[in-house]
């Protein structure tokens, strides 16, 4: 990783993304302290626990939490708060729905060394249509606008969302299994194991 860094020096990214193993904080730090070019990981770590030996040790340049998978809206606040105290700012990585976006876009307007959203959305043809209330061109020049409205500022298109499953019919299927839970394994006979 550090001999491909060091090639791609010369072309001033904004950053590298999880050089290493997740689980490799140590050479999360030897890659960013051999290179120029910013690191920047976290989308797979967990909570404020899982950030916390990377921040504190100045692992990486940039704190990536995907919020979906990091605690949510105030625990990825948390996360860009402790990293800011020790002046690492914060990407957030957003690779969900509409809602999970919208998500991400309130919580990076309150947090003060937000660099940028990475988002996947534009990629997908039927992404705008799951929810209403999100405006035509919402990321206008790579910038997106805060809604005023309440909540998220988009509602859910349950319609959009039913013709886009992978099979249609399925959204609301029973889930009768769930209705007598029980200890062990369940099997579709409600017998235990023998």
């Amino acid at each position: 990783m550090i001999r491909l860094g060091k090639a791609l020096e010369r072309y001033d990214l904004a950053w590298m993304e999880d050089p290493v193993s997740r689980f490799d904080i140590p050479g999360h730090k030897h890659v960013s302290d051999a290179l120029l070019t910013p690191i920047a990981a976290g989308e797979d770590w967990y909570l404020r626990d899982g950030f916390r030996e990377a921040i504190r040790t100045r692992a990486v340049d940039i704190v990536h939490p995907d919020l979906l998978t990091s605690g949510g809206l105030m625990e990825t606040k948390r996360i860009s708060d402790d990293a800011e105290e020790e002046g690492i700012p914060t990407a957030l990585h957003c690779a969900g729905s509409p809602i999970g976006f919208m998500a991400n876009i309130h919580t990076a307007a309150a947090i003060s060394s937000f660099l940028a959203c990475e988002h996947h959305g534009l990629d997908l043809p039927f992404w705008e249509s799951l929810v209403t209330g999100l405006p035509k061109n919402y990321m206008a020049d790579g910038y997106v606008t805060v809604p005023e409205t309440p909540g998220l500022g988009v509602d859910i298109n349950l319609d959009a969302i039913e013709a886009n499953l992978r099979t249609p019919g399925t959204m609301f299927l029973p889930t009768d299994q769930w209705n007598t839970p029980k200890l062990g394994f369940w099997r579709p006979d409600n017998r235990w194991p023998e």
